[in-house]
């Protein structure tokens, strides 16, 4: 090697270097920090907050239209499986970040209400002509959309 190319093969061992520790810093996309700040937590909250509420408001309307109107199974199957995947997707998040102390509990019964309603819904799906496991989905799905209108957004938002 000549003492020229020694500056150039120094400069890419550093680029390289820098572009390997800047590549395992990274998350990847959509995974949230594992440790977020009081802002970054109130944002990813507040997502998976409304992803859930608008899962649990999704299967009440497909539930409410199907006892007045019926509902094609086939819709309502896929319907139900959109809203399973998002509540699980919440329920991974969920599992993923570290609540701050005072947002511990409100976290913990999100997940809990995501993970349950994902169980219900996903039996649902499977045996959409139920009537009986319809009422009990409406039910369930309409008290813990008002649990997380009228507790839990408000405790989780630190």
């Amino acid at each position: 090697m000549t003492p020229g190319e020694r500056p150039r093969v120094r400069g890419l061992v550093v680029v390289l270097g820098l572009v390997a520790l800047l590549g395992a810093a990274c998350r990847a996309p959509g995974e949230p920090p594992a440790h977020p700040g009081v802002g970054v937590y109130r944002d990813i909250i507040r997502r998976e907050t409304d992803s859930t509420h608008t899962a649990l408001a999704t299967a009440r309307i497909l539930v409410s239209a199907a006892e007045k109107q019926g509902v094609p199974a086939t819709y309502a199957r896929v319907t139900l499986r959109s809203a399973v995947g998002d509540l699980q997707h919440v329920v991974v998040d969920l599992d993923q970040i570290a609540a701050p102390a005072r947002a511990r509990v409100p976290q913990a019964r999100l997940r809990a209400i995501a993970h349950g309603d994902a169980l219900l819904l996903a039996r649902l799906q499977h045996h959409w002509g139920e009537r009986a496991l319809q009422k009990q989905v409406l039910n369930r799905v309409t008290h813990d959309a008002d649990e997380i209108d009228n507790t839990l957004a408000t405790r989780l938002q630190i």
